[in-house]
């Protein structure tokens, strides 16, 4: 909470709403130190977002990738069948094949530097890795290393919306200087009771 009120009092934040469209714009304009992102966010945000769309303005090739404090983890790539499919057996093969194949998995990996959940495919290509978009740095074997630490067991069911009613009742106030640090921690305190009775905190 602390580090963010300094960032924002200090100008280091380009104080927009995470995943809007001033917050993606910056990602082509040559003015923001980075971005916290999962895994995935380099193929599905960044690479899509680092050539404005005048095509005048590009970061591509400029990026690098580093760990943050901890190592975490945010959902993944899901696929699924809907329950009115008529070709509900083939859509599962389908789904088998495309989070299963080893082959498979490689490919995808290779081509959109994607980081699969096939630990097998990630120790074959970790070491030679090259991603052109940061530049020819290996980021395969840092993600490696990075899983290693990840711990799933303490997901929870609660975790989206507590997190939202953190950023949205504490973190963002306070870093704003709309709240004092005791009251922020309250309110956010008070919107999870008020989510979630039946939790203890």
């Amino acid at each position: 909470m602390d580090i963010s009120k300094d960032f924002v009092s200090q100008k280091l934040t380009q104080d927009t709403e995470g995943q809007s469209e001033a917050w993606f714009a910056g990602m082509n304009e040559n003015k923001v130190l980075g971005y916290s992102l999962p895994t995935w966010g380099l193929s599905y945000w960044l690479k899509p977002n680092a050539t404005s769309a005048d095509k005048k303005v590009t970061t591509d090739g400029d990026w690098r990738m580093i760990q943050g404090p901890t190592s975490w983890f945010w959902g993944g790539t899901w696929a699924g069948i809907t329950e009115k499919s008529t070709k509900k057996e083939e859509a599962a093969d389908l789904i088998k094949y495309i989070t299963t194949d080893p082959t498979f998995l490689k490919k995808w990996a290779e081509d959109k530097g994607d980081f699969v959940s096939s630990q097998k495919v990630v120790n074959e290509i970790k070491d030679t890795y090259e991603e052109k978009f940061l530049g020819g740095q290996n980021h395969y074997a840092a993600f490696a290393a990075m899983a290693e630490n990840i711990n799933a067991k303490i997901l929870t069911k609660y975790d989206q919306t507590i997190e939202t009613l953190y950023i949205d009742n504490c973190l963002i106030p306070y870093s704003k200087g709309e709240k004092d640090k005791k009251k922020a921690i309250q309110d956010f305190k008070d919107a999870v009771v008020n989510a979630y009775p039946d939790l203890k905190i």
